[in-house]
This record gives structure tokens, sequence and C-alpha cells, in this order.
């Protein structure tokens, strides 16, 4: 098996791909709340938020998952190469910077996805 030593660039690409999702991640549940809902009888605001919590936790997983793969990357088993340790230098800070915002939005879209409908149907139950 070959193994192909990540450029600079490759990681940098790594990193914004998991920043596009976890502002994705962050949007979800917001555009739930502030988009018109297409006419589906029977779901209302409280079922689109309760879903986008679903959407949110998917997102800041498949993010954890790439700042994993590129970590893991510049984390090799035996003797690296030449310029190894100033790429780790350089990004293991970057990807570990996320790591708590990620898990939080794992946690916060998880309980969305529970009970964000709870609060609309009190609402409307009054």
């Amino acid at each position: 098996m070959t193994f192909k030593e990540p450029k600079d660039k490759d990681l940098k690409n790594s990193l914004n791909i998991a920043r596009g999702l976890i502002l994705l991640a962050i949007l979800a549940p917001i555009l739930s709340l502030v988009l018109p809902l297409p006419p589906i009888p029977g779901l209302e605001r409280g079922g689109w938020f309760g879903r986008s919590g679903a959407v949110t936790t998917v997102f800041a997983i498949l993010a954890e998952g790439v700042l994993v793969r590129a970590k893991l990357s510049i984390t090799p088993i035996g003797f690296g190469w030449v310029g190894l340790q100033e790429q780790r230098d350089v990004f293991i800070s970057k990807f570990n910077a996320p790591e708590w915002l990620i898990f939080g939005l794992t946690i916060v879209g998880t309980l969305i996805w529970a009970y964000g409908d709870l609060p609309f149907n009190l609402h409307s139950a009054q």
C-alpha cells in the first residue's frame, strides 16, 4: 500500500471543507426557523426545526471525520518525511481548534433532533 504525503494545499483544503460543514451545521436550525415552510399537511414549524437537528448532527460528524482524516495523514506510523514536523507544527493546532465546537454542535443537534418540536407544541397547545 502506498502512502501519499499530504501537501499544505491538501491540508488547507481539508480545513476549509471542515469549516464549511461546521457553518452548514450552524445554519441548519437557523434556516429552519426563518425560511418559508413547504406546504406539507401535518408538518408544522416545530417539526421542521426538530428535523434540522438531524442535519446539524450529520454535518458536525462529517466535519469531525474530515479533520480526523487530515490529522491522521500527518501522523504516520514509523518514520515520516522531510518537512513533516513543520506541517504538524502548522496544522495540528488548526485541526484541534474546532474540536469543542464540533462536540457542542453534535450535542445541540441531537437535542434539537429529539426535543426541538416540544416548545412549538407547548406554545400551540396554549
